[in-house]
């Protein structure tokens, strides 16, 4: 099972579950299921569980729109934080105490 954020035709964004080709609304593989990622990842590991139960592929294939065609949006359209790790001098890197190896083109 993939998931994919798209922006529906008012500008929202919603949560799909997509096959190889097609793609249906998460909503409507699990009726009362989250309608965003961002409600997925809220309800917890048990939300997970559920819409992954839900997708039938075959009926995903059927029923679901072209993939091609989505409006597809960033996977988790707006994140809480994002965490990076930035070395812009050979010293620096080598502080580095996680055992990351030091890049030949600092």
């Amino acid at each position: 099972m993939r998931l994919i954020s798209y922006r529906t035709q008012d500008g929202g964004d919603r949560l799909g579950v997509a096959g190889t080709t097609t793609w249906m609304a998460a909503e409507a593989v699990e009726p009362g299921g989250p309608a965003t990622i961002d409600a997925m990842l809220r309800a917890g590991p048990d939300a997970l569980t559920a819409l992954r139960r839900a997708a039938d592929p075959e009926r995903i294939a059927r029923e679901g729109q072209p993939l091609a065609e989505a409006d597809l949006l960033a996977p988790v359209p707006r994140p809480g934080k994002v965490v990076a790790i930035g070395r812009n001098y050979r010293e620096h890197a080598a502080e580095d105490e996680a055992g990351h190896a030091v890049d030949a083109g600092l």
